[in-house]
């Protein structure tokens, strides 16, 4: 054997050295996390999360609850076990090598107290009755009161801030059925756009109810086809009075109780 061929097989035997113990030293950096995640019953958790935020690490649980992954060790290693419906757990390693064995408990979050569904209305039909609790208290540009609370509906839309008109999926300001004490207010029709912004012919302050409908109301309500509002007006059951007044206009309404009837007048400004 020549010198050259000596040389050549000390250089891959020394080679060979150098791979074992880079693989010997990179198998101590390494330890190998196995264990069952269970509930407080005993029942084997499915996919749930185990975690190693600082290693980038994530492994999920098989059908029997077992894990299984492979981890950096270092001075202290920090697993995270969560799954949805239970507490997360949090589980610290010191110095970890070779194969670490662990077995989670999960416990379930607390559970939610009875709940208690009550019905304010039952609706039989389309017809939406809004609630008018915050008409009161709401500002109110144009003194229109119950056209601003239907524009706030879903589907409706309006083009000016002043104007009692609306607009419903789309169509025609006068497409738009209004019922008052279940009588057809019928509104001209207007040449110019500008004439289409007025004034509202309701009464907020005698207003009972209001239902509203953007579609698939009843036939009683005409054919028109964007929507119907359906205004009813209050029996007073006592002698009352209501002013109010701003910068834009003001109201006075006067109800009594004698023969059911009401007496409102209001003065708004002209538009």
């Amino acid at each position: 054997m020549n010198k050259n061929a000596v040389r050549t097989a000390i250089c891959r035997a020394a080679i060979f050295l150098v791979i074992m113990i880079v693989s010997v030293a990179a198998k101590g950096q390494t330890f190998t996390l196995k264990g069952m995640v269970t509930d407080d019953e005993g029942n084997a958790l499915e996919l749930a999360t185990v975690a190693c935020p600082s290693q980038g690490k994530v492994a999920m649980t098989n059908l029997r609850g077992e894990y299984q992954m492979t981890l950096s060790s270092a001075d202290s290693v920090e697993v995270r076990f969560t799954m949805v419906g239970y507490r997360p757990r949090t589980r610290t390693l010191y110095r970890p090598q070779g194969t670490q064995t662990l077995r989670i408990v999960m416990r379930a979050q607390q559970e939610l107290g009875e709940v208690v569904v009550t019905e304010q209305r039952r609706q039989t039909d389309q017809m939406e009755m809004l609630d008018m609790s915050s008409l009161a208290v709401a500002p109110s540009v144009s003194g229109n009161a119950i056209e601003e609370l239907v524009q706030q509906q879903a589907g409706v839309s309006t083009h000016s801030e002043l104007s009692s008109q609306y607009n419903v999926r789309g169509g025609s300001f006068d497409e738009n059925s209004v019922y008052i004490n279940n009588v057809e207010v019928y509104r001209p029709l207007l040449i110019r756009s500008g004439q289409q912004e007025g004034l509202s012919v309701i009464n907020p302050d005698m207003v009972e109810s209001v239902g509203f409908s953007t579609g698939g109301f009843s036939a009683r309500y005409g054919d028109k086809m964007s929507s119907a509002l359906d205004i009813t007006y209050r029996r007073p059951t006592r002698t009352e009075l209501k002013a109010s007044a701003s910068l834009l206009g003001g109201s006075i309404y006067f109800g009594t109780a004698a023969g059911k009837k009401s007496q409102p007048s209001t003065l708004k400004p002209s538009p």
